[in-house]
């Protein structure tokens, strides 16, 4: 074993220490690794149930890994009631080894870029995102100058967050008001209705 591992030491050193030879290893380890799963555009996405020239080349269709299956085809769907049991809590069992740190920092990240256009229910199709494809901290300036005025407190260039128990969250979505829970007035903003 410790022959071994002196041999594949020796080895590593002297791709590292010739640089064709270093370029060429690691292009080919990297690419070994990224093309284990097909390379895009996607051959269907949510343009289409079959490949076309849209759903190859428009980036604001969602892409899908299979064609979408149709009456038969469709596997068997169970009772929502089912589904929900899945998820349902039985007892808390509180953990002494995490936080929620990093489901926020998760969530953060990936809202980031994974985002379904909003559409109004009755016309929902999930077909479209409005994702720009690049990991833009879009979570912190926003997607647009109205977005960033809901983020961000216009003072000082700090994000808007709020004191709970001496440490600081981020601001509230919705605060109490006149018959339940509603948008604070802050995220109504508009760039015109603040430069009156």
């Amino acid at each position: 074993m410790g022959l071994v591992k002196s041999l594949l030491k020796g080895a590593v050193g002297v791709i590292n220490n010739v640089s064709p030879l270093r370029r060429l290893v690691s292009r080919r380890t990297i690419n070994s690794y990224a093309y284990k799963s097909p390379p895009r555009p996607r051959s269907v996405s949510m343009a289409a149930d079959n490949t076309t020239w849209p759903g190859l080349t428009d980036r604001q269709y969602s892409g899908r890994h299979l064609k979408r299956a149709i009456g038969g085809d469709a596997p068997a769907q169970p009772e929502m009631t089912r589904v929900l049991a899945l998820f349902e809590r039985k007892s808390f069992k509180r953990a002494n080894d995490t936080s929620l740190l990093f489901p926020f920092f998760a969530q953060w990240f990936t809202d980031s870029f994974l985002r379904t256009k909003w559409e109004p229910d009755d016309n929902r199709s999930f077909r479209f995102n409005e994702s720009n494809h690049e990991i833009d901290l879009c979570s912190i300036y926003g997607v647009g100058e109205v977005q960033t005025r809901m983020l961000r407190e216009m003072n000082g260039g700090r994000l808007a967050s709020q004191t709970i128990i001496g440490e600081t969250w981020p601001a509230p979505l919705f605060e109490e008001g006149e018959g339940g829970l509603a948008m604070p007035a802050r995220y109504r903003r508009t760039p015109e209705i603040d430069e009156d």
